[in-house]
């Protein structure tokens, strides 16, 4: 039996790695409270502190410090997962529009598109919105008088995997005031008929925010009511900590954490730095509202723009045109906003995060950076940029140069490789070139740091790292491509999980990795990902235990 203690554990394992360069590995961890008081090797003697203590011996391939998802979207995922945690009977009333999300990931065809849709209509309620979304080839879409056929008295929502198109019928384009005299919003595209007067259904960009607004928002209280169980389907993959993207003040999320955080504080089992938004930045700086506000539960974290769309919906901003056309794709804000954003960023302190995936993008913000010269923030936080997609070496080491960290989501890779193959093939050399990315980050001090973009991919970290040292799918069966110079090491990229993203974050003091005085979050992991020579050990190893602050959150 494990002798109770409430202020002190010693945990023990032949295999902590604690990314430490002082000490690698550790066979021991004192913990106090939520806190490392001390570390050693076999042998090394229990401080006097320890004395009396059982020590928890922790079961599994290898120790590591917790996952920290650098980019997600975390309102989205929830509204996108009510149902499954609907199947697990959480007591909370829900509009019906709220208690489906219709999949399209594994739909391949427009024939499948409509069944899946025939499917719903015959049991949803007359008025309700219909959501979803998912696909990844606007090509399977139908035309807006194709849904109309189907769901005539109900609007329809859904959007692609990216989150940068989205599918709707008459219904929705009434409710949005969006007909054939609407003009296309700045940022934004409404797909017409081949007159160019009718609305087909398929909205890119800011046009898919004219119907976002109409559906009604879940209220705050409802939201903390589903965070514990977001939280726990994190944990269960060796989430401690993430990064919240959102740049719209319809999926704002920190006022639902709050509460949680103050009500039901033992069910708060995900750490988490929420971005600021482009429509409320300043009114919240004015309040008092600073990035690195808060605690090491929950914090303020960087204000977040949008400049590109991606290139799956064919909106990322590119140098050359898309095939067969003239058409670059969207600056969803003009470079000018975008300057006169980061000049008064800096002039007050506001760490950036900055989204742009296509080469003309990347290139733009890189012109900007270099302009005004960024210092170090008082806060502690980087400046960074989101995706990289499509970025020449130039760009890549003035970006570093500048100071800016390196957000980048491997699970994208091989999506993207096929989109940039028949899309922009000139820049398959300069599609998510994280070598350069590296080699630049340590000549300029900047890290590059890993997320998922959950619910955009799977929320699992370690297919996400599988994808960065093979660039491949992490799918068993799928045979990696081979190696090239922009695969990671398993080691930069798991310390691209834990570390570097502590570090951008302004808390690479408590968080991140394993050593007295930071805190004790970390994951019992079933194989050693750092030993054993095939990558697919990436693929076979699951969470077997996830510690938040030396207590378990979640147990496998």
């Amino acid at each position: 039996m494990v002798k109770e203690n409430p202020l002190l554990k010693l945990f023990v394992h032949p295999k902590i790695y604690t990314l430490e360069d002082s000490l690698p590995m550790a066979q021991w961890m004192l913990v106090q409270g939520s806190t490392i008081l001390a570390m050693g090797q076999e042998k090394d003697p229990y401080p006097k502190e320890a004395n009396g203590l059982d020590p928890v011996e922790l079961q599994g391939g290898c120790v590591l410090p917790g996952f920290i998802d650098s980019h997600c979207h975390l309102h989205q995922y929830i509204y996108r997962h009510i149902p499954l945690m609907q199947n697990k009977k959480i007591n909370v009333a829900l509009p019906d529009s709220y208690k489906y999300w219709l999949d399209f990931s594994k739909v391949e065809s427009k024939e499948a598109f409509l069944e899946k849709l025939q499917k719903e209509a015959l049991s949803s309620k007359q008025g309700e919105w219909i959501l979803g979304g998912g696909w990844n080839n606007l090509e399977i879409l139908p035309h807006r008088e194709e849904l109309d056929r189907i769901f005539p008295y109900h609007p329809v929502f859904l959007k692609d995997a990216s989150l940068h198109s989205g599918l709707v019928n008459s219904q929705a384009l009434k409710l949005a005031e969006i007909n054939e005299s609407t003009h296309d919003p700045i940022g934004g595209r409404i797909d017409r008929d081949a007159q160019g007067f009718m609305p087909t259904g398929l909205l890119f960009e800011q046009a898919m925010n004219m119907v976002q607004k109409k559906i009604p928002t879940l209220p705050q209280k409802i939201l903390a009511l589903l965070l514990p169980e977001a939280m726990k389907y994190m944990n269960q993959y060796g989430i401690v900590g993430i990064h919240d993207m959102e740049n719209f003040d319809y999926y704002e999320i920190f006022s639902a954490l709050s509460w949680l955080l103050f009500q039901n504080p033992e069910e708060f089992t995900v750490r988490c730095l929420c971005s600021l938004t482009l429509e409320s930045w300043q009114k919240y700086l004015d309040i008092g509202k600073t990035p690195g506000m808060g605690n090491e539960m929950l914090r303020f974290g960087h204000l977040k723009l949008i400049y590109d769309g991606s290139l799956g919906a064919r909106t990322a901003y590119m140098n050359k045109p898309y095939p067969l056309s003239a058409y670059r794709g969207e600056e969803l804000v003009s470079r000018s906003e975008v300057r006169n954003t980061v000049k008064e960023a800096i002039r007050r302190n506001v760490p950036l995060a900055i989204h742009a995936i296509g080469d003309r993008a990347t290139q733009n913000i890189a012109e900007i950076f270099a302009e005004f010269h960024p210092n170090r923030l008082p806060c502690g936080m980087m400046h960074r940029i989101e995706h990289v997609q499509a970025a020449e070496t130039s760009v890549i080491e003035s970006l570093a140069k500048s100071g800016i960290a390196f957000s980048v989501q491997p699970i994208h890779i091989p999506s993207d490789l096929k989109s940039t193959a028949s899309l922009q093939p000139h820049l398959l050399a300069h599609t998510h070139a994280y070598r350069d990315m590296i080699d630049f980050g340590k000549q300029y001090n900047v890290p590059l740091i890993l997320g998922t973009d959950f619910p955009v991919a799977p929320i699992h970290p370690l297919w996400n790292i599988y994808s960065a040292v093979t660039r491949s799918s992490p799918v068993k069966g799928i045979k990696p491509s081979g190696k090239d110079k922009n695969c990671l090491t398993r080691k930069e990229a798991i310390e691209a999980y834990t570390s570097k993203p502590a570090r951008v974050a302004g808390e690479g003091a408590i968080k991140g990795s394993l050593c007295p005085g930071k805190l004790a979050d970390f994951i019992v992991l079933s194989h050693d990902i750092l030993q054993e020579e095939d990558d697919a050990v990436l693929l076979d190893a699951k969470t077997k235990a996830t510690y938040l602050g030396g207590k378990c959150v979640y147990q496998g």
